[in-house]
């Protein structure tokens, strides 16, 4: 009997382990301060939480194409939403990359001790990064291709912890773009990055050409899966 109790334990680990990270949600699964009142599909998609993991498991081409996916806020109608979060898919990816770029900035600060991140230098470029080089590399992402779309129309409510009662329609997109071209906008912000300290004439420590393909090839590494 205690055997056979631990097949049976043994056998519901492997059922949880196998199962998939990934899967689409039911609506009543998801604790928030809304109702999903009508939605493109009776389950949330787990591509939009993780793209790159959803495609993964879904033995969908992860060597030659990089998975993004992006979510509006609350809008007055669905026709809005979607159409918001189609067009705004060239932005989001050039903003993704300026994000990443930003982050192993921080990295490259933290670990160099010969590099003071209060330097008024640094703080001027990692401003650039946050404020400008999304807007600036914008036009070099093309390529992009929307696979999937998901809508839902929500109904807020005070009494589920939202700031007042509300309808509001939110659309997501699942983007694919070829790493090929996603290399290309980040080869495009390294040019930036370059470029502005180039343009920096004052004698404070500033980042070296080496130091800046470091940052640019770690942020090349980490967008592009490897």
């Amino acid at each position: 009997m205690k055997f056979n109790l631990t097949l049976l334990a043994f056998a519901l680990v492997l059922g949880a382990c196998s199962s998939s990270k990934f899967k689409s949600t039911e609506h009543e699964d998801i604790e928030r301060d809304y109702e999903v009142k009508d939605s493109s599909s009776k389950a949330r998609p787990g591509w939009i939480e993780d793209a790159n993991g959803w495609a993964s498991e879904n033995d969908i081409d992860t060597k030659t194409l990089t998975y993004y996916s992006f979510e509006t806020t609350p809008k007055v109608s669905r026709q809005i939403a979607c159409d918001l979060a189609k067009a705004r898919a060239r932005a989001d990816i050039a903003g993704e990359i300026a994000t990443e770029i930003s982050k192993q900035i921080d990295q490259e600060v933290s670990g160099n001790p010969g590099i003071d991140e209060n330097s008024p230098e640094i703080s001027s470029l990692k401003e650039f990064v946050d404020s400008f080089l999304s807007s600036r590399i914008q036009r070099s992402v093309y390529g992009a291709k929307i696979n999937k779309t998901y809508w839902e129309k929500r109904f807020y409510q005070k009494d589920l912890g939202a700031k007042k009662d509300f309808y509001g329609h939110t659309c997501a997109v699942f983007v694919s773009i070829s790493k090929a071209n996603l290399n290309k906008s980040i080869s495009a912000a390294q040019k930036e990055l370059e470029r502005t300290q180039k343009n920096n004439v004052s004698e404070e420590r500033k980042f070296s050409r080496e130091e800046i393909k470091e940052i640019i090839d770690r942020t090349r590494k980490t967008l592009n899966k490897e």
